[in-house]
C-alpha cells in the first residue's frame, strides 16, 4: 500500500546561554542584552501609564458630577501636564534605545537608570497631588524597588529605596511647613482638609511606616534576586564548562577524522589501480578477488563519506560571530551544485529538471551550500535509474510560503518514505529500511546537516513524500532573513 505524506518542518532557535553579567565582589546584575530590552519594556509600560493619567483626568472631570463619586476629582489640569512631560521623556527614551550610535553613548544601564529616576520625580506629583498621607499613593513607588532588586545588584539597587524614601518625606516635609499645600484627590466637603498642625506624630508614623516599608521591600527582594542570579551564574559557569568540553571534544573528532581519511584514500586508491591493471594492463584476477575489492571499495567509500560529512557538520557549529554573514545568490549555489552532481546523476541515466530564478537570502554562503547540496544529492541517491529529478528555486513557489519568502524545492521520482519515518527522517544517522536496501553507502548525516542549517536561519522545511512513488522538499527561507546581513548577524548570534 503506497501512502502519501506531507509534513513540515520548522525548529525554534537555541535559546540564549547568558542573561546575567559578573561584577566584582562576587554581584551579579542583568547582562546588557537582557537590559537592552527591559529598556524598551520600561518605555511601553510608561506609555500605559500616560494614558492612565489622561483617562484619570478624563473619568473624574465626568464621575465627580454624580452623588457617588462628588468626591473624587484631579483638582487642576496636573494629570495632563505630568502625561505630557512623560510623553517627552519617554519619546527621548525610545529614541536612544533605537538609535545605535546614541545607545554606545548612553548604555542601557544609564537608560534604565534615566527611568527610573524620571518615574520616581514623576510619582512624587502623583503622591502630592493624590494625598501624600491618607492615601495608598506612597506605595506606588514598591514597583520601583521591586525591579531595580531584579535588574541590578543589592548595592546598586539600594539607591532606589533611598531616593524614594527621601522624595517621600521631603514631599510630606513641605507640605508640613506650608511650602506646599496639602492636597487629596478626596474633595474638602467630603472629609475635610488635612490638618498636618493637629497630625502630630501620627503623621512621623506613618511616614516612618511608608520608608521601613521600602527598605524591607528592597531587602527582602534583593536578597531573593541575590540567590537567584547566583545560582544562574552557577548553572552558566557549568554550561560554559560543558561547552568548552564539547569543543575539545568535538576539535579532537575532527582531528581524528582527517587521520582516518587518509588511509581510506589511500586504500581507495591501491583498489582503483589493482583494477586499473585489471582492465588494461591484463593482469589476471581471480573473480573472487576482485568481487572483493569493489566491496572494499564500496565500504570504503561509505567510510570517506562519512568523515566528509562529520567534518561538514561540524563547519556548522562555528559560532556565528566569526563567520562573516553576507548577501548569498541561492540561484549560483545551486546552478553550482548541479554542475557538481550532474555526472553522477549521468552515470545512472538520470535527468535533471531545472526551473531556477535569481534569489538571494543573507548568511554564510557555505551553510546553504551544504543545505543545497545534499537535498539535491540525496534526490539522486534515492531516485530509479534512469528517472528525473526536478529543482526549482522561485520566490513564493510553495503553499505555506509568505509573499517575498524565497524557496528551494527538490522533487524526485524515488524510493519515498514510510510515513511513519516522515518525523526521524532528519535525525543523526537515520535511515529507512528502504533507503538502506536501495543504497547502502549513505551515511545518514545528509539530512541532520539540513536540519541544522534550517534550525541556525529559521528555514522551514516541508516534506511530501509517496512510498515508491518519489519524494519532494522544500526549504522556505523566511522573507525576514533576507533583508540585511545585520539582521542575520543579531538572530543568530542570539540563537547561541
Amino acid at each position: 500500500m503506497n501512502d502519501h505524506v506531507l509534513k513540515e518542518f520548522f525548529w525554534e532557535k537555541p535559546a540564549a546561554a547568558s542573561y546575567i553579567s559578573a561584577r566584582s565582589g562576587g554581584e551579579h546584575q542583568m547582562s546588557d542584552k537582557v537590559l537592552i530590552r527591559n529598556v524598551a519594556w520600561y518605555i511601553r509600560l510608561r506609555w500605559i501609564s500616560i494614558s492612565l493619567l489622561v483617562l484619570y483626568y478624563a473619568a473624574s472631570a465626568l464621575l465627580s458630577r454624580t452623588d457617588f463619586f462628588k468626591g473624587i476629582q484631579p483638582r487642576g489640569p496636573w494629570p495632563l501636564l505630568l502625561a505630557l512631560c512623560l510623553s517627552f521623556a519617554n519619546t527621548v527614551f525610545f529614541l536612544f534605545s533605537e538609535n545605535i550610535k546614541l545607545g554606545k553613548l548612553f548604555p542601557p544601564v544609564g537608560q534604565l537608570w534615566a527611568q527610573i529616576v524620571t518615574d520616581l520625580f514623576g510619582i512624587v506629583i502623583v503622591v502630592h497631588y493624590c494625598g501624600s498621607v491618607g492615601t495608598p499613593s506612597p506605595f506606588l513607588y514598591v514597583l520601583h524597588i521591586a525591579l531595580a532588586c531584579i535588574f541590578f545588584s543589592t548595592k546598586t539597587s539600594l539607591l532606589v529605596p533611598i531616593m524614594a524614601s527621601m522624595l517621600y518625606c521631603g514631599c510630606v516635609a513641605l507640605e508640613f511647613f506650608g511650602a506646599l499645600t496639602p492636597r487629596s484627590i478626596f474633595a474638602p466637603e467630603a472629609f475635610g482638609p488635612l490638618k498636618y498642625s493637629v497630625m502630630g506624630q501620627s503623621l512621623i508614623w506613618q511616614v516612618t511606616a511608608v520608608t521601613v516599608i521600602f527598605f524591607l521591600l528592597w531587602y527582602m527582594v534583593s536578597r531573593l534576586s541575590k540567590i537567584l542570579r547566583l545560582r544562574e551564574s552557577q548553572l552558566i559557569r557549568a554550561n560554559e564548562e560543558t561547552r568548552r568540553t564539547h569543543m575539545e571534544k568535538e576539535k579532537y573528532s575532527i582531528q581524528m577524522t582527517h587521520q582516518l581519511k587518509s588511509p581510506l584514500d589511500a586504500i581507495r586508491s591501491n583498489i582503483s589501480l589493482l583494477l586499473y591493471y585489471k582492465q588494461h594492463k591484463h593482469q589476471e584476477l581471480p573473480l573472487e578477488a576482485v568481487e572483493l575489492l569493489h566491496r572494499i571499495d564500496i565500504r570504503a567509500k561509505g567510510m570517506t563519506n562519512l568523515i566528509v560529512d562529520v567534518l561538514k557538520l561540524s563547519r556548522l557549529n562555528t559560532p556565528m560571530e566569526k563567520l562573516t554573514p553576507k548577501t548569498v545568490e541561492i540561484d549560483l549555489l545551486v546552478k553550482e551544485a548541479i554542475d557538481e552532481m550532474k555526472s553522477n546523476a549521468d552515470n545512472r541515466g538520470i535527468s535533471i529538471e531545472t526551473d531556477i530564478e535569481p534569489l538571494s537570502v543573507v548568511g554564510v554562503d557555505d551553510h546553504f551550500k551544504m543545505l543545497i547540496e545534499n537535498l539535491i544529492a540525496n534526490a539522486i541517491i534515492y531516485s530509479f535509474d534512469g528517472a528525473a529529478v526536478r529543482v526549482s528555486c522561485r520566490k513564493g513557489a510553495h503553499e505555506s510560503a509568505l509573499p517575498g519568502e524565497a524557496v528551494f524545492t527538490v522533487a524526485d521520482s524515488g524510493i519515498g518514505i514510510p510515513e511513519d519515518k516522515v518525523p526521524q527522517m532528519f535525525d543523526d544517522y537515520f535511515r529507512t529500511k528502504e533507503a538502506i536496501n536501495h543504497n547502502s553507502a549513505s551515511t545518514g548525516i545528509g539530512l541532520a546537516i539540513v536540519k541544522k542549517v534550517a534550525q541556525t536561519y529559521g528555514i522551514r522545511l516541508s516534506v511530501s513524500s509517496h512510498l515508491g512513488k518519489g519524494t519532494t522538499v522544500s526549504a522556505i527561507f523566511p522573507a525576514g532573513a533576507a533583508d540585511t546581513v545585520d539582521a542575520v548577524r543579531n538572530n543568530t548570534m542570539d540563537a547561541e
